[in-house]
């Protein structure tokens, strides 16, 4: 499968507004509009040989994809302007749906960002002309702060109750969706490009090479970055006494100064082990807050113990 068709189905398959791919790495995001392009080039990040896949590219997310080096876009829905811009620029790109104009959301008008880039065609001036409105838009509306669910699960063959036993869905993915559900949360899954074994003994063996070896392996998907965030809900398995490291990979790769963070451990007598201690640790300036332990062979009947943490 080639990189566009990976990255438009990672966009139908989650609830991502944009997702980013260059054959190795993902980057993806929740936000809306402009602000996943407008965030990666105003924080300097080289996009070449990235393909792009969005919800709707207008004629001012053309211009901030152009401006990042991308080599192709998909768009579910796709303006004129922005499709002959791409076109003359040697851009490939397919869409699901054509459309004269991109509307605000009440509606009632052309969409501000595509008012704001009407009348230029000059890469970095639409760049700053962008940042400028959104910064406009900012400032006269509250800021509202959401919560984001992060989370590692493993399926395969795992204890369960006193047994092993082949799941098809990991226990920590059952209630990291109750959990995002429940707290009406962003949702992301931390995946390592390796996977461990689906044998639990492998599995282990694995795991506990990578913990001695205090390995940070790589992720098959990055977030664009957590700005939007106060709350962030960290949820995982008990891997020898601590997170999977690919969690201590996802962490280190943000900013927590000043963000909530709430454990989440499954486990089948373990407990939360040391998580807790490694999460201050590797986000010194968040707020860490106490975490649930819950077993994974619970995860059926375990709502009312969240809705209980969660107040």
């Amino acid at each position: 499968m080639n990189k566009i068709n990976i990255a438009k189905n990672s966009l139908k398959e989650n609830k991502y507004t944009c997702v980013l791919f260059n054959g190795k790495k993902q980057i993806v995001s929740f936000k809306t509009g402009i602000k996943p392009l407008l965030y990666l080039t105003q924080k300097g990040t080289n996009l070449s040989g990235y393909v792009l896949a969005d919800k709707i590219v207008g004629k001012a997310v053309a211009l901030l994809a152009l401006n990042l080096g991308i080599i192709e876009v998909f768009a579910e829905t796709l303006s004129v302007s922005a499709k002959e811009i791409l076109i003359k620029h040697n851009i490939a790109v397919s869409y699901e749906t054509l459309t004269e104009k991109i509307i605000n959301r009440q509606g009632t008008d052309i969409c501000p960002m595509e008012k704001t880039v009407l009348n230029t065609f000059d890469l970095k001036k639409a760049f700053i002309l962008l940042k400028n409105k959104v910064n406009e838009l900012k400032s006269k509306g509250e800021s509202v702060m959401k919560s984001l669910v992060v989370y590692y699960s493993r399926a395969g063959e795992n204890y369960f109750g006193n047994s092993l036993k082949n799941l098809e869905v990991g226990n920590t993915k059952v209630i990291a969706e109750k959990l995002a559900k429940l707290t009406n949360s962003d949702i992301f899954e931390v995946k390592q490009v390796n996977e461990y074994s689906s044998s639990y003994n492998k599995c282990i063996e694995e795991a506990k090479r990578d913990q001695e070896n205090d390995a940070r392996p790589d992720l098959e998907s990055y977030l664009d970055d957590i700005d939007e965030y106060d709350t962030i809900y960290v949820c995982y398995p008990n891997f020898w006494g601590t997170m999977p490291m690919a969690m201590f990979t996802f962490l280190e790769e943000y900013d927590f100064d000043g963000k909530t963070i709430k454990p989440l451990c499954t486990h089948e007598g373990s407990g939360m082990g040391h998580s807790e201690s490694d999460i201050k640790k590797l986000c010194p300036n968040a707020n860490v807050k106490k975490g649930l332990a819950i077993r994974g062979s619970n995860r059926d009947n375990c709502d009312n113990e969240l809705k209980n943490w969660i107040d």
